[in-house]
């Protein structure tokens, strides 16, 4: 996973989904056990039933569930099959998107678009 990049990955039994491992799951594992990466198993440090989620579902929905959950990922299906992991890097980015659409926008109409622009040299106690 840290070769690649990566820092979740879908668990899959056959063809069913049965968990998500992240690398905050391989650390927690390896502090509790005081052992290496590869001195336990994959099922002994992955999340069971993860968070999935339809392709076509709405991003504001995905978003405020994994705020409840307090989670980093969703599990993107389409079906029964699994076509990628939602993040919170992805959402940041999705968050990013908007706002400077919003800046983009403000800008145009001479808005302030900086907390120092928008105080208009007031102090702020």
């Amino acid at each position: 996973m840290r070769e690649h990049g990566v820092r979740h990955v879908p668990v899959m039994g056959g063809d069913e989904l049965v968990g998500i491992l992240s690398d905050r799951d391989i650390a927690r594992v390896q502090c509790l056990t005081r052992r290496g990466a590869d001195e336990f198993f994959v099922e002994d440090a992955m999340t069971r039933d993860p968070f999935v989620v339809a392709r076509d579902m709405p991003l504001t929905k995905v978003a405020r569930e994994m705020v409840d959950r307090n989670i980093g990922s969703a599990v993107v299906v389409e079906g029964k099959r699994v076509v990628g992991v939602f993040t919170v890097t992805d959402a940041l980015e999705a968050l990013i998107e908007v706002l400077e659409g919003t800046y983009i926008a403000r800008e145009r109409e001479g808005v302030p678009t900086s907390p120092a622009e928008s105080r208009q040299g007031r102090d702020i106690h």
